[in-house]
Parts: structure tokens; C-alpha cells; sequence
């Protein structure tokens, strides 16, 4: 996730404990990324989602969304290949865990363990930074921490697509929002 100063985006730094999720401004785990190890890309199991896997990740971002009065996302394939390419570039360079530099795009991140961690898991886990959003006034503008949730239910997002990785055991998960939201100064709805 990016935040915008309809400006280039801050990064972030992400790092890794068993299951994370990249957090806009601070890290959420204590063990970097590039430590996890290195793969040949034959070990690695590139792969757009399912069908179920879509539907459900759709219906937790509209179900979101509904809850605070803004329009459903519809899917975009093209958003889904966009997202897969940058889980294959997070792969190939050893499973890192970072955000794709000079997206066009807003991007949530996830990674857990393979054959443990769902989709649905992916989103919940963004999801669940709602109650920090409604329970500190300060993240309403400046999205610290709250970065992936606030993109979910951002009222000028109208597409999402997703893609997944397999590699070294992880599934790295990657989504991408068109138009992207979490600008600096602007409320999400």
C-alpha cells in the first residue's frame, strides 16, 4: 500500500514473521525478508486465483465496502495479470516481500504459509485494520497503519485483481486497486 501526496508514493519496508502483512509506514514482524532464503524458479508455483478464490476475495472487499456506503469493486483481470507479474519478480528475486517501487496502481500485500494461509486470509488480515482506523481519529488522513484497509473501502477504487505465488513454502499474495486510493489529506468515503 501506498500512501499519495498525489506525488510520488512513500515506500514502505515490510518484514516477515511466519505471516505478515506489509503495513504503509511500519513494520509489523521482526525478521526481514531477504532472510528467508533463496529459490530456483522451478520451485516456485506461479498462479492466478481460482474462481472460489476470486469470488471470495471480491465479496470481503464489497461486504467492506457496503458497510461504509461506497460502490462494489468489480474484478479485473488486468489488474490480476499486472499483480502476478509482481508475485513472479517477489519469487524470482529469493520470496521478497516488497512493494512493487512506482506503482500506478494501490497494492496490498500478504505473505504466510503455504497450504495454511488462504486468499480470504490474506483479505481479513487487511480488513482487519478497521478498528484501529475507527478507534484513532489520526489515521483518518494520513492512513498510518490502517494503509490496506482504507485502500479496500477507498470511494474512488473501482477495481481490484489479485494474483498468488508459491515459493519456499510462502504464498506471497498481491492486489492491485485501479484508481488507487490513500491520498494524504483525502478521506477514504
Amino acid at each position: 500500500m501506498y500512501l499519495r501526496l498525489r506525488l510520488p508514493p512513500i515506500h514502505c519496508a515490510c518484514f516477515l514473521l511466519i505471516a505478515a502483512v506489509c503495513s504503509s509506514v511500519r513494520a509489523v514482524a521482526q525478521t526481514p525478508a531477504e532472510k528467508l532464503g533463496t529459490a530456483s524458479f522451478s520451485e516456485m508455483q506461479a498462479e492466478l486465483l481460482t474462481q472460489a478464490e476470486i469470488d471470495s476475495a471480491l465479496m470481503l472487499h464489497n461486504e467492506a465496502r457496503k458497510a461504509v456506503g461506497v460502490e462494489p469493486l468489480q474484478w479485473s483481470d488486468k489488474l490480476s495479470r499486472y499483480a502476478q507479474e509482481w508475485a513472479n519478480e517477489l519469487a524470482k528475486q529469493g520470496c521478497k516481500f516488497a512493494h512493487r517501487p512506482s506503482n500506478q496502481y494501490g497494492e496490498n500485500l500478504f505473505m504466510g504459509t503455504a497450504g495454511y494461509y488462504t486468499i480470504a486470509d490474506a483479505v481479513r488480515s487487511w480488513l482487519s485494520e478497521k478498528h484501529l482506523f475507527e478507534q484513532d481519529p489520526s489515521t483518518h488522513l494520513s492512513f498510518r497503519g490502517v494503509g490496506h484497509y482504507t485502500q479496500i473501502v477507498w470511494r474512488g477504487t473501482k477495481y481490484v485483481g489479485g494474483a498468488k505465488v508459491m515459493c519456499n513454502g510462502m504464498m506471497i499474495v498481491v492486489f492491485n486497486y485501479d484508481p488507487p486510493g490513500n491520498y494524504i489529506g483525502e478521506k477514504p468515503y
